[in-house]
């Protein structure tokens, strides 16, 4: 839970191998898992929620991939019209962001012939 969603392709296709051996093994949830959590966590979106609390939440978690309103950053989707979505729609996005990923925000990695990688969206050809 440490390890922003962001971070874990970088870990698992690391150059060195002992790297991206253990990421993909600690990585590596079984869809089983993800689906009980998600069939546990998804009452949670019928309650009434706090905006307040959400909006700090969202400035602490989200902020660094994600903008609402012209704040935060331009890794993730805009999320100006995600009240328009369900909870439940909105809640299974949370808890399981890769799901669905627009082919603008895939994440490439680049490794270069002197051993550099690099990681980012591909905004143009």
């Amino acid at each position: 839970g440490d390890v922003e969603p962001q971070r874990w392709p970088l870990l698992e296709q690391h150059p060195d191998p002992a790297i991206a051996t253990k990421a993909r093994a600690i990585h590596g949830r079984p869809a089983e898992e993800r689906a009980a959590l998600v069939a546990k966590l998804m009452p949670a979106a019928e309650r009434a929620g706090d905006a307040t609390r959400g909006a700090a939440l969202f400035k602490e978690q989200c902020t660094v991939c994600h903008q609402i309103g012209g704040v935060g950053g331009v890794i993730g989707p805009h999320l100006d019209g995600i009240g328009a979505r369900s909870r439940r729609e909105t809640l299974l996005a949370i808890l399981d962001p890769n799901q669905s990923v627009e082919a603008n925000y895939v994440l490439w990695i680049v490794a270069t012939k002197d051993g550099s990688v690099f990681s980012g969206r591909l905004d143009a050809e």
